[in-house]
């Protein structure tokens, strides 16, 4: 059980908790195709209880450091692939990487889209075809 709910602090006073509850929503929600539709799953036990995933994940070594699925990026979380990684380190893990634009046109319209969803909140990477 993590030390700090041993001294009477809630689950969602924890930072941990927070990456807990985003990574049972990605892998449940349709609109995250990356997770849900291609069957990343989240093992029974840590979908049942925060404290199982805090005892084999453990603490953030920083509020920098996220949630990351490695060695195998495109398995599941469970205990042996579940690292808290720095934004370093998650951008050298990515599976899906924008190929290079050789066209102006492509380079100006996937900017342009790239600035529309973050105006609109939606900061997830779009493929462009």
């Amino acid at each position: 059980m993590p030390r700090l709910l041993k001294y009477g602090r809630k689950a969602r006073e924890i930072p941990e908790y927070g990456s807990w509850v985003a990574m049972r929503q990605r892998c449940r929600d349709p609109r995250w195709p990356q997770y849900s539709v291609l069957g990343v799953q989240v093992c029974a036990a840590w979908v049942a209880s925060f404290e199982a995933f805090f005892r084999d994940v453990g603490p953030k070594p920083s509020k920098q450091h996220t949630l990351d699925r490695w060695p195998d990026p495109t398995g599941n979380y469970e205990p042996g692939n579940v690292r808290w990684a720095t934004p370093k380190e998650q951008r050298q893990n990515w599976r899906i990487r924008p190929k290079p634009f050789d066209d102006p046109e492509l380079i100006q319209e996937f900017t342009a889209r790239q600035i529309r969803n973050r105006k609109h909140g939606n900061h997830r990477f779009e493929p462009t075809l």
